[in-house]
């Protein structure tokens, strides 16, 4: 298997492309987002980690892939490894509101 690489922002369409989530665990926490001081708002550079080799997730209790996202959010490749990608929201929006999409994230 030859993973995808992406380049920097890059979108992709779990669809077309496997990328996979180590776990099952879903829950956003502190340090997965960055939130906007004066608005509160989560932005749209940081997110849930995935990526598209799933070798390097079995740590984390194995690979899952992601099937499909809500509307409101999109997979983005995000530093320097080429196969790292997170989920992120489109449009800057609310912690609460984006749980409330990621929990939608569908693993197989």
């Amino acid at each position: 298997m030859n993973p995808y690489r992406g380049t920097a922002g890059e979108v992709i369409d779990p669809i077309k492309i496997d990328v996979y989530r180590g776990g099952t665990d879903l829950t956003v926490r502190p340090g997965d987002v960055r939130v906007d001081r004066q608005t509160g708002l989560v932005q749209t550079t940081h997110g849930l980690s995935l990526d598209t080799d799933p070798a390097g997730l079995g740590h984390f209790g194995g690979a899952r892939r992601v099937a499909s996202v809500p509307d409101e959010l999109q997979i983005a490749q995000r530093g320097q490894r080429e196969t790292h990608f997170e989920i992120v929201p489109k449009l800057p929006m609310t912690i609460d509101r984006f749980q409330e999409l990621v929990s939608q994230v569908v693993l197989e």
